[in-house]
């Protein structure tokens, strides 16, 4: 991953001015550590390239609010997805082999006579 030098009039995320947007500093070290963090999990590597230069605050890094946002919005879908995605498949197996204890349990009562059907 090739770093790029970052230019403190741009936004960090769209590499334009502030022409049609007003920018916004980084302000905080969390704010920081919540882009890095995004732009790590969803592998953004044009994003790392512009944040890996250091401290966003020292560097005086700017972006635009609705540029910030589009990053939290595919995080979130992101991270939506991830909860989705099917269990492991240990824990599958496990749950098949529970069910089927429970249908033999239910089938050896039902001809024993625990249950009348």
């Amino acid at each position: 991953m090739k770093r790029k030098s970052l230019d403190s009039e741009n936004c960090i995320f769209c590499e334009k001015g502030h022409g049609h947007e007003k920018l916004s500093s980084v302000q905080s070290f969390e704010q920081d550590s919540n882009i890095r963090t995004m732009a790590t999990e969803l592998q953004g590597a044009e994003i790392l390239t512009r944040v890996s230069g250091g401290d966003m605050i020292a560097t005086e890094a700017k972006y635009h609010l609705s540029c910030l946002n589009k990053l939290r919005n595919r995080y979130r879908s992101f991270l939506r997805k991830q909860k989705q995605q099917p269990e492991n498949d240990d824990d599958r197996v496990n749950e098949s082999r529970a069910f089927e204890e429970l249908l033999a349990f239910i089938e050896e009562s039902v001809i024993s006579g625990v249950f009348r059907v």
